[in-house]
């Protein structure tokens, strides 16, 4: 009995290490087109999944994919969506475009702020 228990666990580790082996880490750089400047809260999601990640304030992302991906979505406030397809390469720097026509995205409201009465 002790045997087969051994067996078994030592049978599940080798089948959990498989199914992770087989994921890859994409890491990469978001620029704009017009100064170079890094573009941080970037959306990056591979396409047809939950899958995704955003760049932090360096512009700098990194995301775990599976084998089946085959397209990343590239989207910010105020850029271009871009898809690019998943290469052999562990790194992918994306430059993106400004969308002059997309700056109505953002809206500022007043609703639920109450005003202080002074006394």
């Amino acid at each position: 009995m002790r045997k087969t228990l051994t067996l078994f666990a030592l049978l599940l580790a080798l089948v959990s290490l498989k199914a992770t082996a087989q994921d890859r880490t994409i890491t990469g750089k978001v620029t704009s087109s017009e100064d170079n400047t890094t573009i941080p809260g970037v959306s990056v999601v591979v396409v047809g999944t939950t899958i995704g990640t955003s760049t932090d304030m360096n512009g700098d992302y990194k995301l775990t994919i599976p084998p089946t991906a085959k397209t990343l979505r590239f989207s910010g406030l105020g850029m271009k969506v871009k898809d690019v397809p998943v290469g052999a390469s562990n790194s992918m720097d994306i430059i993106l475009d400004a969308d002059v026509l997309k700056l109505d995205e953002v809206v500022v409201s007043a609703i639920g702020i109450k005003q202080e009465k002074n006394q």
